[in-house]
């Protein structure tokens, strides 16, 4: 039994790269669902392939920078964001809000506070909309 290394063709491009027995039923099973099928010791998926150019690789991508991990602070640094009139502000305003209660609650059983965090984001966004942190602030906070 010999195998071989074929390329999958479809939309002129390489679909997936496969090992068949050389002059199998599979092999001629194949040619009947893609464009072409080649045999290759280079080509990989993603590369290019024309009949009059053969395979192409693709394009290299740059590389994406890392992503800038997010801050995770403790609740008292995370609280510190806040102005010691806001804070008295949302603690005065908890009893009359039920969504103000529980996103404190859940703050409170927090070990760290990550600011990426939608729960973080979206009360956040709840203490602006509520008038308790001025228009812009939960950025400021968010940013540090």
């Amino acid at each position: 039994m010999s195998l071989i290394r074929v390329a999958l063709i479809h939309d002129s491009r390489v679909d997936n790269v496969v090992l068949v027995e050389a002059g199998s039923q599979g092999l001629a099973g194949l040619k009947n669902l893609y464009e072409a099928v080649i045999e290759t010791d280079t080509a990989g998926p993603g590369w290019g392939w024309t009949q009059e150019g053969g395979f192409t690789p693709p394009e290299p991508t740059q590389a994406s920078p890392s992503p800038k991990p997010s801050a995770v602070l403790s609740r008292l640094e995370f609280l510190r964001r806040f102005t010691p009139a806001e804070r008295q502000a949302i603690r005065s305003a908890m009893a009359q809000s039920v969504e103000l209660d529980d996103f404190m609650f859940l703050l409170e059983m927090a070990e760290t506070v990550r600011l990426d965090n939608d729960d973080v984001m979206a009360g956040l966004a709840m203490l602006e909309g509520a008038g308790l942190l001025a228009a812009g602030r939960a950025s400021e906070i968010l940013s540090g």
